[in-house]
């Protein structure tokens, strides 16, 4: 498991508005600023540690 790779998203089974992969696209590219030279985080999993904290989520819910 590696909780620091993911990013959340809604349920999109059965639904024909789902835009979450519109949502997961804008999140990386705002995050890797694409096409700046130099521009952008090195490693998305720093800032999705940061973002979401799934990790402490986990363990918080392994220790329930």
């Amino acid at each position: 498991m590696q909780p620091d790779n993911g990013i959340p998203i809604s349920s999109y089974f059965y639904d024909p508005t789902d835009a979450e992969l519109k949502y997961v696209t804008d999140y990386l590219l705002e995050k890797f600023e694409l096409g700046e030279p130099g521009g952008g985080v090195a490693d998305i999993r720093e800032v999705n540690k940061q973002q979401f904290k799934l990790s402490s989520i986990i363990e918080h819910a392994l220790r329930a």
